[in-house]
């Protein structure tokens, strides 16, 4: 897991960031692709 992933799940579960956000940690290295699916349930999609 990136050191980000903790932090960004727990913000998502607590409904602080949305996909959206999720989708710019991605663009911006702190999520994986994987990361994003574990934390969304969805595939990312661009």
């Amino acid at each position: 897991m990136s050191n980000g992933f903790n932090f960004w799940e727990m913000c998502f579960s607590f409904g602080a960031v949305g996909e959206d956000m999720l989708k710019r940690a991605v663009d911006l290295n702190d999520l994986t692709k994987e990361e994003y699916k574990t934390i969304t349930g969805q595939e990312f999609i661009q």
